[in-house]
Formats: structure tokens, C-alpha cells, sequence
């Protein structure tokens, strides 16, 4: 399995930083009550972000907003293990980065999300076959 990923890791990293940009841009907004993949959804309900209160999902979209307009890309963070205070407290730090050092975050990222999904694929799988 760690193979498998590395090549997936791989496979990025060799591509252009337009590409990379395209793939950070694909990832929805935390937090946003918008159709999402089932694996999204699942992992930010994990979270706790499907059940803020109204108050906490107006900071995390202004958050989100500010995060955005400063980066042209959304936040991106692995939100497994991670509470939504947690997440918001992330945000709120990061959005201070410099673009290299949020782009190069949000890429690591990517690949820790890659890597939980690859795992939860493969658990799944193998159950299946018992």
C-alpha cells in the first residue's frame, strides 16, 4: 500500500504547478453545505463540521473566504482525528503562510487525505473478500 501511494504522490509532485493548482482547486470548501463525495462527507462529519451551529459554520465560511481570497485555492486539511475547533484553530494560523509554504501544506495534505482514503479502500476491500 505504501508503494501505491508513493507512486500517487509521485504522479503529482512531477506535475506542473498549474496542475497542482487545478487538483488544490478541486477540493471542496470545510465545512460548505454543498454536494460533496461520499468520502468528504464522511470525513467532515467525522469531524464534526456537517453539525456546526449556525455561528460556528458563519466563522468557518468567513475563514474559508479569507483563506481563498488569499491563496486562490481553498484550505485543505486532513480533518481525520481532528476536531472542528481544531480545524478552525488551522485555519486561522495558517492563512498567515507565505503562498509557497501554504501550497507546499496544502499538497502534504492532499496526500495524507490520499493516504487515509487509500487505507480505508483497501479495509474494505479486504473484508470483502472474507
Amino acid at each position: 500500500m505504501a508503494q501505491l501511494h508513493e507512486q500517487m504522490k509521485s504522479v503529482v509532485e512531477s506535475a506542473d504547478t498549474e496542475r497542482k493548482l487545478i487538483l488544490l482547486r478541486e477540493h471542496p470548501d470545510l465545512g460548505a453545505r454543498i454536494a460533496m463525495s461520499s468520502h468528504s462527507v464522511q470525513e467532515q462529519a467525522g469531524a464534526g463540521l456537517q453539525a456546526l451551529s449556525e455561528v460556528q459554520h458563519s466563522v468557518l465560511s468567513e475563514l474559508n473566504r479569507k483563506y481563498t481570497q488569499t491563496f486562490k485555492f481553498p484550505f485543505i486539511i486532513a480533518v481525520k482525528g481532528k476536531s472542528s475547533d481544531e480545524i478552525i484553530a488551522a485555519i486561522k494560523e495558517r492563512v498567515h503562510h507565505s503562498y509557497e509554504t501554504e501550497f507546499e501544506t496544502a499538497l502534504r495534505e492532499v496526500y495524507r487525505i490520499s493516504w487515509y482514503r487509500l487505507e480505508a479502500w483497501m479495509l474494505e476491500h479486504m473484508e470483502e473478500e472474507r
